[in-house]
């Protein structure tokens, strides 16, 4: 007889959908209650080589995509992020032991209000170049161009939080510490911990 658990079985995600992964089978536990939540299917050595592989062939088209168009994109998450937040907020709760109160009012929301933010930096502009005059016959210019594939792993006690900010945010523009320089396609590396909202 197969366990029943609160959730379905979570998937390694690349290449825009679940994929069937080769490393162990965890459960991840409410720790709450200290029951499990979920299984979760986690990846080897190959199934990251992979995930990289689809990652870089994504980046090729991706990376030429219009700062307008990405700024769409945002915005229908911020949209989609805000009509489900007590949802992936009770996930979150689950997850991570933390009370709903927080999680609905601060986890999602932040992490909503950051997408927020990045799509509109983005579709005003705010990932110009600049253009400087060293003299009166000589300009310099730069560009914000996208540099290729990158990688995350996120804190375990506010994983839908980082991995919006992270993972969907980078996808626009490299972020580290909340630094927009140029967009790049992340593949996130989940911990064992706190992996339900990040699936969701």
């Amino acid at each position: 007889m197969t366990e029943q658990f609160p959730y379905p079985s979570r998937q390694i995600f690349y290449n825009g959908k679940p994929q069937q992964s080769s490393g162990p089978i965890f459960q991840t536990i409410d720790p709450s209650t200290a029951l499990p939540l979920a299984n979760v299917h986690s990846a080897d050595h190959n199934d990251v080589n992979l995930a990289i592989l689809s990652a870089s062939r994504a980046f090729l088209s991706w990376s030429k995509t219009l700062y307008n168009e990405r700024s769409r994109i945002l915005l229908k998450a911020v949209s989609l992020l805000r009509e489900r937040n007590n949802q992936l907020a009770e996930v979150e709760t689950h997850d991570t032991g933390k009370p709903f109160s927080e999680t609905s009012t601060v986890d999602i929301t932040t992490g909503t209000d950051v997408l927020e933010y990045y799509a509109y930096l983005v579709g005003g502009g705010g990932l110009n170049g600049e253009t400087t005059r060293l003299r009166t016959d000589a300009w310099v210019y730069t560009t914000k161009e996208p540099l290729g594939v990158c990688a995350g792993i996120g804190a375990w006690n506010y994983p839908i939080q980082m991995y919006v900010v992270n993972e969907i945010a980078s996808n626009f523009f490299r972020i580290w510490r909340y630094i927009p320089y140029a967009d790049n396609l992340c593949q996130k590396c989940s911990l064992e911990v706190c992996t339900l909202s990040c699936c969701r």
